[in-house]
């Protein structure tokens, strides 16, 4: 699955199909990935190999609005 939305819109998670040898079709096994395309940077790739219940997306998603918001993110041990 994967999921996608811009600021001004919607957020979509849906199954998707990706390009060959796109950075989140090149994970392999159980590992995460973030691509997040910002004014500034560019695209942006973050990655986690073998992730556990600490890195599932839906703790990359929390870390990212925390960031958003100016929280500090908490750290899970």
């Amino acid at each position: 699955f994967a999921a996608s939305g811009r600021r001004d819109g919607p957020l979509r998670v849906a199954p998707e199909v990706l390009e060959p040898g796109s950075f989140l079709a090149s994970l392999t096994g159980h590992s995460l990935g973030l691509s997040l395309t910002t004014d500034l940077a560019g695209v942006v790739n973050v990655s986690v190999v073998d992730a556990g219940v600490g890195q599932t997306a839906y703790g990359m998603l929390a870390d990212l609005l925390a960031i958003h918001q100016g929280r500090p993110i908490v750290e899970v041990e």
